[in-house]
């Protein structure tokens, strides 16, 4: 058996994926460390907060429900002027 093939104890086993782990978060830590003490992130960041902040108050008061019914009202409007337009016999 070759070193690639033989089974390993459970230990070792264990032990790698403890290894991963800690480069996982090792990573984690030095991409934090870079992102928060860049002013560039941190006007990102508060950037995208206040357009979220505002979106979701466009999204709570939004106002398609009357422009819809003011449009559907001035269709009706002109579709009863152009029908009375037309019923309405020319002068002789």
């Amino acid at each position: 058996m070759t070193a690639e093939t033989a089974p390993q104890p459970e230990r070792q086993a264990r032990a790698q994926g403890d290894s991963q782990k800690v480069r996982y978060w090792i990573v984690v830590a030095a991409v934090q460390y870079l992102l928060l003490h860049d002013r560039r992130f941190h006007v990102a960041a508060i950037t995208g907060a206040i357009g979220a902040v505002a979106l979701a108050g466009l999204i709570k008061n939004n106002q398609a429900r009357p422009v819809r019914r003011t449009a559907s009202w001035y269709w009706e409007s002109a579709h009863r002027e152009e029908a009375r337009l037309v019923r309405k016999p020319p002068k002789s």
